[in-house]
């Protein structure tokens, strides 16, 4: 049994040093003495959990990546056609036309590839298709899309507004053949 915490007299006087205070017995903790094949056990399951999260994590980044760069190369083709044909049809030009197509198109490429990303991502990490990773996916596509132009309220609504739009689209408006399993 320690002594006084206020006034040591000597080295058994002197207050617990901050790796006794950090690792508390195990028997005043859990009320029953605890073994080394215990401790060992918990290390192992903490070790599973922790590598599972890992490989969890690992996928959900390389299935974001991928399918983020297919809804990219996706945006970019419909993108340059859009704009490339608005401007052609507005008789601005062919230069002007080309000009356009490039520009949208890669607007186009970034905000379905980001949103593509996050949202197959977020699919992964939480194990279900629903509200939630569209808003997740809508709120990061809507904050960096609006952060271009320098301002610090702009990611904030853009966020806001984008992840109601996809919000609103996923669960209002549903596919022409239902969603599967509902």
């Amino acid at each position: 049994m320690r002594g006084s915490w206020t006034s040591p007299s000597n080295e058994r006087d002197a207050p617990p040093s901050p790796h006794e205070i950090a690792s508390p017995s195990y028997e005043l903790v859990c009320a029953r003495p605890v073994d080394d094949k215990d401790l060992e056990a918990e290390r192992e399951r903490r070790l599973a959990k922790a590598h599972a999260q890992g490989q969890l994590f690992g996928e959900a980044l390389v299935d974001g990546v991928f399918s983020g760069i297919s809804a990219g190369v996706g945006g970019a083709v419909l993108g340059g056609v859009f704009g490339f044909g608005g401007e052609l049809i507005g008789r601005k030009g062919w230069k002007a036309s080309v000009t356009a197509g490039r520009k949208t198109a890669a607007n186009f490429a970034i905000m379905s590839g980001l949103y593509q990303a996050v949202h197959s991502s977020a699919k992964r990490i939480r194990g279900e298709d629903d509200w939630a990773a569209a808003a997740i996916a809508g709120c990061a596509t809507g904050a960096y899309m609006s952060s271009r132009d320098g301002s610090m309220q702009s990611p904030l609504w853009g966020c806001i507004s984008f992840a109601a739009f996809t919000v609103f689209l996923q669960e209002f408006l549903p596919p022409p053949g239902g969603r599967p399993g509902v």
